[in-house]
């Protein structure tokens, strides 16, 4: 009997510990398909992801792979979505491929997409002193 209570006492606490460890339901704010950069002709964009309310709040520059010649910065919306549920702003950033842009159009391109983001302090509530960088394979490289 012992054993049972005590077998039933560890999965409830080991529940309320998983269950605390989830991402809350935090309301966040979208702004998704945003123009950051046009070169060329060519309108760069990034989605930005964010809890809602004043912040500041530190930011993760996220950077998609894909051998500098392809690839999609919609590759980390769920990512996006965990961090802003858990307090952390998130941008994910379209970048120009090679051949055709050259390096280092690509690392100018991520730089400029968070200096967007740094600009417009009201409308981007961000923490310039609490910046992440993150990347898959070339978005790494970037990183």
């Amino acid at each position: 009997m012992r054993g049972l209570l005590f077998a039933c006492c560890a999965l409830v606490c080991s529940f309320i510990a998983i269950v605390g460890c989830l991402p809350q339901a935090v309301p966040i704010e979208k702004q998704l398909d945003v123009v950051y950069k046009s070169v060329d002709g060519l309108d760069l964009h990034l989605d930005y992801m964010a809890p809602k309310g004043p912040g500041p709040f530190p930011i993760v520059v996220s950077i998609h792979g894909g051998g500098w010649q392809r690839g999609s910065y919609k590759e980390y919306t769920a990512f996006q979505e965990n961090c802003a549920k858990s307090g952390i702003a998130t941008i994910s950033v379209q970048y120009r491929f090679a051949p055709k842009a050259k390096f280092p159009a690509q690392q100018e391109d991520v730089q400029d997409a968070l200096k967007f983001i740094l600009k417009d302090k009201k409308k981007y509530p961000i923490d310039s002193d609490r910046v992440a960088w993150l990347g898959g394979s070339a978005g790494a490289h970037l990183a």
